[in-house]
C-alpha cells in the first residue's frame, strides 16, 4: 500500500523523520484514498465520498504534516487513511 523508500534505503541520512510542516489544509480531516496502483489521492471533502476532488499526493508529503493522527479507512469505493487534525 505504501510507496517505495524516498532515500534509497539510507535511513541514517533521511530527513523524513525530522522534517515537519504545520497542518496545511482548510478542513480538520482529510481522506487519503489509495488507487488500485497504490498511489495516494488526497480528498478535500471526505464526507462526500467520491464527489470530492482527489489530488495526487506523495506519501512523504503526508508524513511530514505535524499535529495529525491517522486511522485506516475503507468503504465500497476504496481503501484509504483518514487524517485528523489534532491539538486544535
Amino acid at each position: 500500500m505504501y510507496d517505495a523508500c524516498i532515500n534509497r534505503g539510507d535511513c541514517n541520512s533521511c530527513s523524513l523523520p525530522t522534517r515537519k510542516i504545520d497542518w496545511p489544509y482548510q478542513n480538520n480531516k482529510m481522506l487519503i484514498r489509495v488507487t488500485i496502483q497504490g498511489e495516494p489521492r488526497l480528498m478535500n471533502k471526505p464526507d462526500d465520498c467520491l464527489d470530492s476532488s482527489g489530488t495526487p499526493v506523495k506519501w512523504e508529503d503526508i508524513l511530514i504534516v505535524n499535529g495529525c493522527d491517522f486511522v485506516r479507512y475503507s468503504d465500497e469505493y476504496s481503501d484509504g487513511i483518514m487524517m485528523f487534525r489534532i491539538g486544535l
